[in-house]
């Protein structure tokens, strides 16, 4: 890396860096597993007494990034500056003639605070303008050997029942000559601003984003024999506003001082185009007009009630089935009543965080916040078949939670009536929920020892300090019907599935790696900790 650096006239000053760094990962993998090991010590070095091999696989991968780049700063009288940066990236996993990108970004700024006619506000302390413009890309998570046709070796079984296994050869993967860097470019327009001497500081941004060549899994036809490909897949838009704001409440009065940090993000996405003029692409869950998270699914209203037979009928239901809405008005539920009925990814995300201390004692509470968005809960409706999930009410399940279920003495609009012979229609419907929270993330109290005490224990500092991660959390019940999810930011990623002519229609959505996060049982719940320590120096 290469940097320079100087002031000239008092006025100028110059800032430039250049460098060039050369990645290469290499990873190999071996793994083997046998049953019937006589002895449980040394297993590995006992692998060739085993009774039965149930595997052999092995692995090598090696991808390489190749970087050039280059920044340069320069500011004016210390109100005016530049920032100018490039960059030239290099992938091996890309496809050949596709693996060089080069991106710039330029940002200026304007300290207007540093202006003679800003002067007389002298409540201000600090006030910049900054504007940008940029582009970065990105290549994550493509397959180092993606783009090539692959190869793997196939056992089926020839000349009948007595012909015993035959290897064969199939092909696994195509070749992709086209697959290139996805590239997001990003205009943003902000403003920092601080007051009464530094009491209130903050910023308010504005951005707006294109992303092209979105790379993700597209699902090939059967007859090619693959099942998806990574591909360069449609452009995406998005804009937002982001606001932060920090003040000193109180300051050191009578000991006491209090400071809060709050910011709020607002952001809102949504696909521009497809490849070759599509308007969507119902496999992959992909809508012009529509975030790549979006639900595209039947919408439950309620359960047909007793007093609605004659209606419910005339959609081949009855009273205690799923009452679904008749989005198109055809008298008829299939396929074609599928609408966006929410979207995976918050409108607004919230933070705050508060910071208290009164002489010794000190207090900090970290609250955040997510709105404006659907949850899924896989394990209420889990799959396709209607075999697993709570919807399958009663069949193989010795722990049946107690439901609302609904009854002729129970008009419940919950879970429709439990039937221990028949799976139910639409039960995809089952698992969409607000997921809209605010969570109190982290409760921190401390006393520090006084200073004259400690000395003559002979340390030098003494803190006790206690501290709860997530010890409460509000928001919308995701299960409100006889038993509660703990968490809505349970993580649980489950692949989508296309919804068909009628019958069990099952959502999906895409969110780039054409998987959704929901809640489940065993999902990487928040857990609620408690810490009690002691910090001491000598």
């Amino acid at each position: 890396m290469l940097s320079y650096e100087n002031i000239f006239a008092q006025k100028h000053s110059v800032n430039f860096v250049a460098g060039f760094t050369n990645e290469l990962a290499h990873t190999e993998n071996s793994a083997m597993s046998a049953q019937g090991i006589p002895d449980n010590s040394n297993v590995n070095s006992n692998l060739n007494l085993a009774t039965t091999i149930t595997s052999i696989s092995g692995s090598v991968k090696e991808q390489g990034i190749v970087s050039f780049f280059g920044r340069l700063n320069y500011a004016f009288n210390g109100k005016y500056s530049l920032t100018a940066t490039i960059r030239n990236d290099a992938n091996s996993a890309l496809s050949a003639g596709h693996q060089h990108t080069t991106y710039p970004s330029i940002g200026l700024g304007w300290i207007i605070s540093n202006e003679n006619f800003m002067k007389r506000y002298n409540f201000i302390d600090n006030l910049k303008l900054r504007a940008g413009y940029g582009q970065t890309s990105n290549a994550s998570g493509v397959d180092p050997y993606g783009t090539l046709a692959k190869l793997s070796t196939y056992k089926y079984q020839y000349g009948g029942a007595s012909g015993g296994d035959a290897q064969g050869v199939l092909v696994t993967n195509l070749v992709n000559p086209n697959l290139t860097w996805q590239t997001t470019s990003e205009y943003n327009l902000a403003l920092d601003f601080a007051v009464l001497k530094n009491r209130i500081t903050g910023s308010v941004e504005v951005y707006s984003q294109r992303t092209t060549g979105i790379i993700l899994n597209n699902q090939l036809p059967p007859t090619s024999g693959v099942t998806n490909q990574q591909t360069n897949l449609g452009t995406s838009a998005a804009k937002g506003l982001e606001i932060t704001l920090s003040s000193k409440n109180i300051q050191s009065q009578k000991g006491i001082s209090w400071s809060t940090d709050y910011n709020m993000a607002f952001s809102r996405e949504r696909i521009v185009e497809l490849p070759n003029g599509a308007q969507q692409n119902i496999s992959l869950g992909e809508f012009v007009g529509q975030p790549l998270s979006t639900i595209y699914d039947l919408r439950k209203i309620g359960i047909w009630q007793t007093s609605e037979a004659a209606q419910a009928a005339t959609f081949g239901q009855k009273p205690g089935q799923i009452k679904i809405e008749d989005y198109n008005g055809d008298g008829k539920i299939n396929a074609s009543d599928n609408q966006f009925i929410g979207n995976y990814q918050p409108q607004y995300t919230l933070g705050m965080t508060n910071r208290i201390s009164y002489k010794n004692f000190d207090l900090s509470l970290v609250i955040q916040g997510r709105i404006g968005f659907t949850t899924s809960v896989p394990y209420v409706s889990s799959n396709n078949s209607g075999t697993q999930g709570w919807q399958f009410l009663n069949i193989g399940r010795h722990n049946q939670p107690v439901l609302d279920y609904w009854t002729p003495t129970n008009p419940t609009n919950a879970f429709p009536e439990p039937n221990a012979q028949n799976q139910g229609n639409y039960f995809s419907t089952l698992q969409y929920y607000d997921g809209s929270f605010i969570r109190a993330k982290s409760i921190n109290l401390g006393y520090n020892v006084p200073s004259k005490l400690v000395q003559k224990i002979g340390m030098s500092s003494l803190r006790f300090y206690a501290n709860v991660t997530n010890p409460f959390i509000i928001y919308a019940p995701i299960m409100h019907h006889g038993f509660s999810v703990p968490d809505p930011e349970s993580q649980y990623n489950i692949l989508p599935t296309s919804p068909s002519s009628g019958g069990n229609v099952a959502g999906y959505d895409n969110n780039n790696t054409s998987t959704f996060r929901g809640v489940g049982i065993n999902a990487g719940e928040q857990t609620r900790d408690f810490i009690f320590g002691i910090n001491a120096r000598f």
